[in-house]
């Protein structure tokens, strides 16, 4: 096989485990939010869970040493957030709110 198909293939079945562990994560907190309410599974567990990947590497750059690059994360990351929700919220409610 190409090195083209089995990278296509791979994108794939990537593209899948990501959707099923997205299914199996909204199911587990649409269960959860009946016990502990809207705010608190919302606001809470699921900000901490989506979180916690970029977390993760920015611990582990800093304990290998590698300082520029768990600050790069760290400051990028949240840029880029604001970035494209300053963006989203001039283009999609351009003078929709108030």
């Amino acid at each position: 096989m190409s090195s083209t198909l089995l990278s296509l293939i791979e994108a794939i079945a990537l593209m899948l485990m990501f959707w099923l562990s997205a299914e199996i994560l909204s199911r587990g907190i649409e269960r959860l939010e009946r016990f502990l309410g809207q705010g608190m599974t919302g606001g809470v567990i699921l900000g901490f869970i989506t979180s916690l990947p970029e977390t993760i590497f920015v611990v582990i750059a800093t304990l290998s040493g590698s300082y520029d690059v768990s600050l790069g994360s760290a400051v990028g990351g949240n840029i880029i957030l604001f970035t494209i929700g300053i963006w989203v919220n001039s283009v999609c409610f351009q003078g929709k709110v108030g």
